[in-house]
C-alpha cells in the first residue's frame, strides 16, 4: 500500500503586517492518482483577531485511476 506524501510550509509576519503566508501539497506514489497543491494568505483585520483569508492558489489534479480495485 503506497501512502501519499504531503508537506506544508508557512511564514508569520514576513512582510511585517502580522500576516500568514503558506503552501501545502499532497502527492501519491503514482502521481496520476492524486496531486494537490494550494497556497494561502491570511491578513488580520484588527488587533481583536478577525482575519481575511485569501486563497491564492488551489490546484487539484486528480484522476480516478485507483491502483487496486475496491471491493
Amino acid at each position: 500500500m503506497a501512502l501519499p506524501v504531503s508537506g506544508n510550509a508557512s511564514t508569520n509576519s514576513i512582510l511585517g503586517l502580522y500576516e500568514r503566508i503558506g503552501i501545502q501539497g499532497v502527492v501519491k506514489k503514482n502521481p496520476e492518482e492524486l496531486r494537490f497543491f494550494s497556497g494561502f494568505y491570511e491578513m488580520p483585520v484588527s488587533s481583536e483577531g478577525p482575519k481575511f483569508i485569501f486563497l491564492v492558489l488551489s490546484v487539484i489534479l486528480n484522476q480516478v485511476k485507483p491502483s487496486k480495485l475496491l471491493m
